[in-house]
């Protein structure tokens, strides 16, 4: 009896999820490698949920998400059942632009209708070719992605992308440089900056101008995000504050993410221990390094209404590659500059 019994409880999970399946919207569903899968409820199929609500859906076969909608776009996104996260990876050495794998920016927004305006600028520290003669060149790279791209770049794959230059000849660093930025461009639909440093004119780590957070006395045992720790006083301020303290998890692969978070902004002073238990509260938080930011951003807006605001993460290095996420009300540019810890 309990055989039958079990079979029936997993023909009754089966039949729950194909239900699910079919009433769910997939237009923004990323492509992860766990049995975890992201999916927004229809508002209308699904009343008693906010249509913003996002909500777990175990054990989907991952062939049904690929196959959803408009996620096929094309090369870039073919063959994407066996994705590269946390999985035994080949290491192809040979130029393949196909590794790159585009996530759309939607999975964290709820609205095309931005507040901010900004950038991701990503360092690459392992980046080698061979010219025509067969000898090694190495170079070391910034990429700066638009924030108004309908796509990011997953990291593993863009780590993957770059080790496919190891053993392909190009022309010349400019061949590179124009290579990387084409395939880059393409992959996220948007324009895609791409320097060239050799290592003598890269930019060398440099100390944070305004006031550290870190040595406040705290208390704290909240390590999931909540913006109500985000407070003001009626007192009228100008600051930039700073908090090496940010700890989130990836959201593919459950990996820690360290960072810095610097936050300039003028208005109603934000109260500086609140401002740190959220940034803490971050600490069990799995999101991409550019939906953490926005939320982070959205999330002080929303609390403390500021004049204006910018806010960067500068997260370590993973892979050899490190991404420093920008977002600001102002048109000004971000802080191309590099921190001890990356």
């Amino acid at each position: 009896w309990f055989a039958s019994w079990l079979n029936f409880t997993f023909k009754l999970r089966d039949l729950t999820q194909a239900f699910m399946i079919e009433h769910i919207m997939l237009d923004t569903v990323p492509l992860v490698p766990n049995p975890l899968y992201f999916a927004k409820w229809d508002s209308v199929k699904a009343p008693r949920l906010n249509d913003r609500k996002w909500v777990h859906i175990d054990n989907i076969d991952p062939l049904t998400i690929v196959q959803s909608r408009e996620l096929s776009r094309g090369p870039t996104w073919q063959n994407k059942v066996d994705w590269v996260l946390g999985k035994k990876t080949e290491y192809i050495q040979t130029y393949s632009p196909e590794l790159l794998c585009p996530v759309s920016r939607q999975l964290a927004r709820s609205t095309t209708d931005l507040p901010f305006q900004g950038c991701d600028i990503w360092y690459g520290y392992e980046l080698s070719w061979l010219n025509l003669k067969g000898r090694p060149e190495i170079a070391l790279a910034r990429f700066t992605f638009p924030c108004t791209s309908p796509f990011l770049v997953e990291s593993k794959s863009f780590k993957l992308y770059l080790n496919s230059f190891n053993q392909s000849q190009f022309t010349s660093h400019e061949d590179v440089r124009k290579t990387l930025e084409d395939d880059l461009s393409k992959a996220v639909d948007g324009h895609v900056t791409v320097e060239l440093f050799t290592m003598s004119d890269f930019p060398t780590p440099s100390p944070l101008e305004g006031t550290c957070l870190d040595d406040l006395e705290i208390e704290t045992n909240t390590y999931q995000v909540t913006p109500e720790f985000l407070t003001t006083s009626e007192e009228m301020a100008k600051e930039a504050l700073y908090s090496h303290l940010l700890k989130s998890n990836c959201l593919a692969t459950g990996q820690p993410d360290w960072g810095t978070v610097v936050i300039q902004y003028s208005g109603k002073k934000i109260d500086h221990e609140g401002l740190l238990k959220y940034m803490i509260s971050f600490r069990t938080h799995s999101g991409f390094a550019e939906h953490c930011v926005e939320q982070m951003f959205t999330d002080i807006m929303n609390q403390c209404s500021p004049e204006s605001l910018s806010l960067q993460i500068f997260y370590t290095r993973r892979g050899g590659l490190d991404i420093n996420p920008y977002r600001s009300t102002c048109y000004d540019s971000p802080k191309f500059m590099r921190l001890i810890r990356q």
